[in-house]
């Protein structure tokens, strides 16, 4: 059986309108989840997508076309959906301005 590899990483949203996180990197990835911090201005995260390294994101979008995202929920641990793996790289928006700069983590597995 081979061994699956794993990867965890803190992110942070800032406080300007639009700041998204940190670039997680998603390649040969299949499975991950988030765990929110006690607060967060908004009620859910955003996802978006980018394969290469061209600068462009799209919003990572289900068979339907619409926008996928992560109901927040203080202090739990939110599985990041299925739709989000496949390109190599991924990040993360709040629907709202930050009060506060808030910081969460993302844990990632093949």
């Amino acid at each position: 059986m081979m061994e699956r590899e794993f990867y965890d990483q803190d992110l942070t949203i800032g406080t300007g309108a639009g700041d998204a996180t940190e670039t997680v990197l998603t390649p040969d990835r299949a499975f991950g989840t988030v765990q929110f911090p006690a607060a967060m201005t908004g009620t859910k995260l955003l996802v978006e997508l980018q394969n290469g390294s061209n600068g462009t994101w799209g919003a990572a979008q289900d068979a339907a076309g619409v926008q996928l995202e992560i109901l927040f929920s203080a202090n739990a641990v939110k599985r990041i959906p299925d739709g989000a793996f496949g390109a190599s790289r991924m990040r993360f928006k709040s629907d709202a301005t930050q009060t506060a700069a808030r910081t969460f983590n993302v844990h990632v597995e093949s």
